[in-house]
């Protein structure tokens, strides 16, 4: 190929990347969740910690989910190969008592919302 024809080859396809480019980082930017891990979307009034089997063993989740924010409580780095949760991840308030339960799997990428007209939360009774 001439120098002149690569040129307008690269010319020809440099928007196509830079519009792909742009679209990735607007998903990624919009979604910590995409690559980071599990997101939690915390709509309750109680800060909450979790705890979920993860590479067959118990694992109490470090991170917190403050009220009424969104939260990596699982980061990509905590998972094996399948990068999905062993079995239920369980919600606490501050109290330990239990909040929300979410089947496995929780996969990286997953997003799983507790509170207002959220499934898996106790309404009142």
């Amino acid at each position: 190929m001439s120098k002149r024809r690569a040129r307008t080859a690269s010319r020809h396809w440099a928007p196509c990347f830079a519009a792909a480019a742009i679209c990735a980082a607007l998903v990624v930017g919009c979604d910590p969740g995409i690559t980071a891990g599990v997101v939690v979307d915390n709509k309750t009034d109680a800060d909450l910690h979790f705890e979920v089997p993860l590479n067959g063993a118990p694992y109490s989740v470090v991170a917190v989910a403050r009220a009424h924010e969104t939260a990596v409580v699982l980061p990509n780095t905590l998972f094996g190969q399948s990068r999905c949760t062993d079995g239920p991840m369980v919600a606490f308030d501050p109290r330990n008592r239990e909040v929300a339960r979410h089947d496995a799997p929780l996969c990286v990428g997953d997003r799983w919302t507790i509170g207002a007209a959220a499934s898996g939360v106790p309404g009142p009774s």
